[in-house]
């Protein structure tokens, strides 16, 4: 059986406060989803203590339980079993954060001579950069080369347009004009 975490529309957060609901299927257990039943735990566990957080916000206001009407008990208004509860679920967040497939943490020596290398890597992959960007120049500026070739041709397409365009209009200006007279 495989939960799965779904977010909720609230509606109302006075009544409801549970952010995410959990959904079983009946799914073949796949190996690497501990961490996701350790979230579904999490989750769970967070919206259990969402409630108990709000019965205790409602049994301690003096507005919404006069005279204690919601018979809230002594342990509802204890606020140090929430701040213990709180920092349990911190530690198990702070806990699930961290990646267990992290890269061991290297030392310092290590650290700086694979950032040198990297930094080698860096220079000459640049200059490469550098020397193919010259040799494209020189490509591209060639006379009579295929670049140079499509270049005129476009250009020479555009200033057609534009002359045929010109053209044109000076023909229906001088059209009107004579057939208005």
């Amino acid at each position: 059986m495989t939960n799965f975490i779904i977010p909720k529309k609230q509606k109302d957060t006075t009544t409801n406060c549970e952010p995410f609901s959990v959904m079983q299927y009946s799914m073949p257990e796949v190996e690497g989803m501990d961490t996701q039943k350790e979230v579904v735990d999490l989750h769970t566990k967070i919206n259990n203590f969402n409630k108990k957080y709000n019965r205790y916000i409602r049994c301690t206001n003096e507005k919404i339980n006069k005279n204690n009407q919601l018979k809230c008990s002594d342990e509802e208004k204890n606020k140090a079993n929430l701040t213990k509860e709180f920092t349990v679920l911190q530690n198990k967040l702070s806990g699930l954060s961290d990646n267990k497939n992290k890269m061991p943490i290297s030392n310092a020596s290590e650290f700086e001579s694979s950032f040198n290398k990297m930094e080698e890597h860096v220079q000459i992959i640049q200059r490469l950069r550098n020397e193919n960007k010259e040799k494209n120049k020189i490509l591209q500026n060639k006379p009579d080369s295929f670049h140079e070739d499509k270049q005129k041709l476009y250009e020479l397409t555009n200033y057609t347009n534009l002359m045929m365009t010109i053209l044109g209009t000076t023909i229906i200006y001088y059209l009107f004009f004579k057939i208005n007279r």
